[in-house]
């Protein structure tokens, strides 16, 4: 992963409101993605599993948010290798910064 802008360089004020995602249920996540990278994961952009997920964040994570998350990939926003590991991408970053 060669992204040179970390998590705490967007700007969650608007909780991604507006941005590039275009649904705000893909911008809940991304939000969650990010506060993860930055508390968590020492402001570091980070590769997770749906399992990981779910015991990183602060909330119980429902069924349609792992059916989000797998659409989100299927939207190039993640990356998502044959054992399930979810990377963020240069298109993710990107809808961010709309914001």
């Amino acid at each position: 992963m060669d992204i040179t802008i970390k998590p705490s360089d967007i700007n969650l004020k608007s909780r991604l409101c507006g941005s590039g995602f275009n649904k705000s249920e893909y911008e809940i996540i991304a939000v969650n993605i990010i506060l993860i990278a930055i508390r968590k994961k020492n402001d570091s952009w980070f590769v997770f599993t749906i399992d990981e997920y779910k015991s990183l964040c602060d909330h119980d994570v429902n069924w349609l948010e792992v059916e989000l998350i797998r659409e989100m990939a299927n939207q190039e926003f993640f990356e998502c290798d044959e054992n399930g590991n979810f990377a963020i991408t240069q298109k993710f970053i990107g809808a961010c910064l709309l914001a």
